[in-house]
């Protein structure tokens, strides 16, 4: 069983999750926008915009 376990894959994985709750599957620009939106709603941070989230994301 362990050595099966260390075979799975995080796209196996994020496969059979895909495929059992399709629902909850977010593309990327929409989980950017949510984020952007939370992200205004704290004081002092009103101004923030796509690019902002985006650069926290890809640059960490």
């Amino acid at each position: 069983m362990c050595t099966s376990w260390r075979k799975i894959t995080k796209n196996t994985i994020k496969h059979a999750w895909n495929a059992l709750l399709p629902h909850l599957k977010l593309e990327r620009k929409d989980l950017l926008c949510m984020t952007m939106q939370a992200a205004q709603q704290v004081p002092g941070m009103e101004t923030v915009d796509r690019g902002n989230v985006f650069d926290m994301v890809e640059k960490g």
